[in-house]
């Protein structure tokens, strides 16, 4: 299984270094330009108190994306300056997403996000504009969706599996949901046939049945860790709870009870494990071998803030 590593960062450093050698100066000139208009549309967007105002703004930065990321060199620039969009790549490299919310009047808020692909020689990337139309529904868990139809999310982090003779991909994303409750999202996900993105692959399996995305729901006043843990080769997560027993199915209300969940790949599928141990027990003799344990706990402890 493939994960965003060492590895894959440094080759993607090289890249990007290798990239200018041989991409036309022309087209340098002209992201760095476009780069300069989309910082600043992007700083009138989220001081803007107007949600027509933004969609506006909004519909000025596709536009820029639209023209900029056809660009071969674009692949490997960086829009460094941009603060507030995020921007990941596969770790096998073959494509990049960037993606950036828009926090609406209400409370709610509005995803944007681009499936950039990396170009064959001497041809433009392929790029996938989605649109986050997509609400939260009692089959969210099992629905199969396409560009047009997206559940929307900032995605921080994607993973690779290979699946007979195809790549499957597993991404990470939050939700900020409203003004009460944050959502983490396990989004599943493979390429068309066409080479369009498609969401939804049931590859989370429980030892009951077989879900195609996972959705954490928790209180605002709560960070939850939603990441893959190289240690123990697998995706690891906070288990959520209610504060009291009263709140229950009120996910506004829902924090991390101290335990973790998972999912292993194993037989091509996300498997299921519950109430994971992420530090071995203590088996010290000593007060002071029992002293080093707990401290090497706590470090381990700290480290699952993510």
């Amino acid at each position: 299984m493939f994960h965003f590593n060492r590895i894959s960062f440094f080759i993607l450093i090289i890249l990007t270094f290798l990239k200018p050698l041989y991409g036309q100066q022309p087209y340098c000139d002209t992201l760095q330009n476009k780069e300069v208009e989309l910082k600043s549309a992007f700083k009138q967007l989220f001081v803007s108190k107007n949600d027509s105002e933004k969609f506006l703004l909004n519909k000025s930065i596709e536009n820029i994306f639209d023209h900029i990321l056809t660009f071969q060199e674009s692949f490997f620039y960086q829009f460094d300056s941009l603060k507030k969009i995020g921007i990941i790549y596969s770790p096998d490299l073959t494509f990049r997403i960037i993606c950036w919310d828009i926090p609406l009047s209400n409370g709610l808020f509005r995803y944007m996000c681009y499936f950039q692909k990396i170009p064959d020689d001497h041809q433009c990337p392929e790029i996938y504009k989605l649109y986050d139309i997509t609400t939260l529904d009692t089959s969210v868990n099992i629905q199969k969706i396409d560009i047009h139809h997206w559940y929307g999310a900032l995605y921080y982090s994607v993973l690779a599996n290979r699946i007979q003779n195809q790549t499957v991909y597993t991404l990470f994303g939050l939700d900020m949901n409203n003004d009460l409750s944050n959502r983490k999202i396990i989004e599943t996900m493979y390429f068309s046939e066409s080479g369009s993105p498609v969401f939804g692959i049931p590859l989370l399996f429980n030892k009951k049945e077989y879900k195609s995305r996972l959705v954490l729901e928790y209180t605002k006043r709560a960070n939850i860790s939603l990441r893959f843990d190289e240690h123990l080769n697998m995706i690891l997560f906070d288990h959520l709870a209610p504060i009291s027993p009263l709140q229950a199915g009120k996910y506004e209300f829902y924090g991390p009870d101290g335990t973790f969940d998972g999912f292993k790949f194993v037989d091509n599928k996300w498997l299921f494990i519950s109430n994971v141990e992420i530090w071995p027990k203590a088996k010290s003799k000593s007060p002071e071998s029992n002293k080093q344990t707990n401290n090497q706990n706590k470090v381990k402890q700290f480290n699952l803030i993510y």
